[in-house]
């Protein structure tokens, strides 16, 4: 009876495993999630939003929410979804430079409207990842050092509530809220829009230099050298690849293994060009793509894949990538190791984010100058239990190089539990979370997610 009222009450946005739509209202762009939840609905305002948390609250269901199912964070059986990709509102104001975003938009719309002021936001390096939870988990972009994450340029939350309400959260209103949000995200509710400041960034010099995976000892000497240097307006990241054999990759990529160094500089191609240089004298350059470029074309620089794809990762912060770093790294995933994973991916942080006061926000992950990710595609059972197993061993690696501490929001695909996102907060913030959440969630119905539970 419960649900054939909410039926009536949001016609033609609820769907079972019974009804042809459920697939496609459960998929996401993560592959090796699968979620199956009793009911989805799909939000198209936040009163639906309310609708459907009231319906859970009454039924006794554990909730889960995604717009785009970049990170579900594992394959969470039964409970409702709330899928809030058809909540796609989004404005600029050029004049406060600011954006307000629906809980549903992606990055791509928003860089291609904020660009049309010369303006810019603090985007990932994907165009098809969603704004919400990408910036309330963090939010590592190519102008991270200029200008900070992207969690730090939230200005206001509207959000849904375990107990039905719609508030609105910001530095003024349910303030306490409002930080526990910017860095845990959907613990506290359902996200209906979020508001945030612009940049006045219109063209970088950004690209990518490519180099056999032979020369990686003499490409991360040179990229060592390169961070120990840069300045704010330099965001870059090193990345070792098991290019796939495709007919649509240029041939000196098409199936070899390769290590690239990846950038954005917020300034000039003169000065630019003096800080990649370096870079440009290791012997056995393949391609160089640095160029300026309107910051509209930022996606160019990763060309991350627009094809959702089964995935198995894991994620750690490093204290530096020092020669034994290297040594380790070149060993278990260079030229010559057998258990290689597909993608090794080490970004360099710092800049604006570590003069952010630690209490301003519960994201903790502020001063680990480097982040690293592994990724390997899983195309069937048998790539399954090899990316699997040269996971663990590259991981297990480079265990003593490690801060111990994680970014919640790149956790999933075979990285997540309890242990690990608490990983993600420093223990204060973690306990000022729980006890926020006993306040605000105190049965944990927003509980499908990297779950903080409430406090004891």
């Amino acid at each position: 009876m419960a649900l054939a009222a909410l039926r009536i009450a949001l016609p033609g946005r609820i769907y079972t495993p019974a009804h042809e739509e459920y697939a496609a209202a459960v998929s996401g762009f993560s592959l090796a999630d699968t979620i199956t939840p009793d009911v989805v609905v799909m939000a198209e305002s936040a009163a639906d939003v309310v609708a459907a948390v009231n319906f859970a609250r009454a039924q006794g269901l554990p909730v889960g929410v995604h717009a785009t199912g970049h990170n579900f964070g594992t394959s969470f059986r039964g409970g409702l979804r709330v899928n809030t990709s058809r909540m796609q509102g989004f404005s600029i104001d050029p004049n406060a430079q600011t954006a307000r975003v629906e809980a549903g938009v992606r990055w791509g719309a928003v860089v291609q409207a904020a660009h049309q002021h010369g303006l810019a936001p603090l985007n990932g390096s994907s165009p098809l990842v969603g704004v919400v939870g990408y910036s309330l988990f963090g939010g590592f972009g190519w102008l991270l050092r200029k200008f900070g994450a992207a969690v730090d340029s939230v200005t206001a939350v509207e959000l849904v509530t375990a107990d039905g309400q719609l508030l609105r959260a910001s530095a003024d209103e349910h303030a306490d809220l409002f930080w526990a949000l910017r860095g845990a995200s959907g613990n506290f509710g359902i996200v209906t829009a979020l508001e945030f400041k612009l940049h006045p960034v219109g063209h970088i010099y950004g690209g990518a230099m490519f180099f056999p995976v032979e020369q990686a000892r003499a490409v991360f000497d040179a990229y060592r050298t390169l961070t120990e240097t840069a300045p704010d307006e330099l965001t870059t990241s090193i990345v070792m690849v098991r290019m796939p054999p495709l007919p649509d990759l240029p041939p000196f990529l098409r199936g070899r293994a390769i290590i690239t160094v990846r950038g954005a500089f917020v300034g000039g191609p003169e000065e630019g060009a003096r800080l990649m240089q370096p870079l440009r004298n290791v012997e056995g350059l393949l391609a160089d793509t640095f160029q300026m470029m309107p910051y509209s074309q930022s996606a160019s620089i990763s060309n991350d894949p627009t094809t959702p794809t089964p995935v198995w990762r894991r994620t750690a912060m490093l204290r530096d990538i020092s020669p034994e770093l290297v040594d380790t790294l070149i060993a278990v995933n260079g030229a010559d190791s057998a258990t290689p994973v597909m993608v090794l991916e080490i970004r360099h942080l710092g800049g604006a984010m570590t003069r952010v006061p630690d209490h301003a926000t519960s994201f903790s992950q502020r001063h680990a100058p480097f982040l690293m990710q592994t990724l390997s595609v899983m195309m069937s059972p048998e790539h399954a239990v090899v990316a699997k197993n040269n996971t663990q061993i590259v991981n297990e690696a480079i265990q003593p190089f490690t801060t111990g501490g994680v970014l919640p929001s790149w956790l999933g695909d075979g990285d997540h539990g309890a242990e690990r996102t608490r990983a993600g907060f420093s223990p204060g913030h973690y306990a000022r979370l729980a006890e926020l959440k006993q306040r605000y969630d105190p049965e944990n119905m927003f509980c499908q997610n990297h779950n903080v539970p409430p406090k004891a």
